[in-house]
């Protein structure tokens, strides 16, 4: 009786651990060769701290990158953001 309860409990504490999400809030995971990363979410009207080469994940363009001023999709293609 004990194992089974043992058992359970350790099934439901796994269970409410389990997250599918493993980003913090206002980041999106993104897949780097072979590593998931994560990634601060482009958000209009934020005021980023924006570097040369910082990675966003864009809610229509996916990932874009901010190079030289400008910003480009994964693919190297320039987007336009606002």
């Amino acid at each position: 009786m004990t194992k089974k309860i043992f058992l359970l409990f350790t099934a439901i504490a796994f269970l409410y651990n389990c997250d599918s999400d493993r980003c913090d809030e206002g980041y999106k995971p993104y897949n780097s060769n072979g590593h998931e990363i994560c990634i601060p979410e482009f958000l209009n009207g934020k005021d980023h701290n924006f570097e040369i080469g910082n990675i966003y994940m864009h809610h229509e363009y996916g990932v874009i990158t901010l190079k030289d001023g400008i910003w480009t999709d994964q693919n190297g293609k320039v987007v336009s953001v606002k």
